[in-house]
């Protein structure tokens, strides 16, 4: 099961990820950061301190929308993730694309 919380400062959108983050459920984020991008917003922080699993569909997703984003001027960071899925993220080279905080507002103080 995965729970999404959603909040904006300004110009920056925070999703709050929490549970599991796999094919079943990826149009929970999908949907929502699709949208966000189509409004014009371009930066974009993921709190992934209670995500316990991501599976290859989520990792997948994220890499094409990174990609996307970066050409657009846009970004994406990240909060917390655990050990295995920072190892997922340094593995699948999607390191090279976001920057890892531990904290919210030093994600969204990294942003402005």
């Amino acid at each position: 099961m995965l729970k999404v919380r959603i909040r904006e400062h300004d110009e920056i959108v925070v999703f709050h990820l929490k549970g599991e983050v796999v094919v079943l459920n990826l149009q929970q984020i999908k949907i929502p950061f699709e949208e966000k991008i189509a409004l014009g917003k371009k930066q974009f922080i993921f709190d992934l301190e209670l995500v316990t699993y991501m599976d290859s569909a989520a990792i997948g997703m994220f890499y094409t929308k990174l990609v996307t984003l970066k050409k657009e001027s846009g970004t994406v960071e990240l909060i917390k993730p655990s050990a295995s899925i920072k190892r997922i993220i340094v593995s699948t080279k999607l390191i090279d694309l976001v920057s890892i905080y531990d904290n919210e507002k030093d994600a969204v103080n990294a942003l402005k």
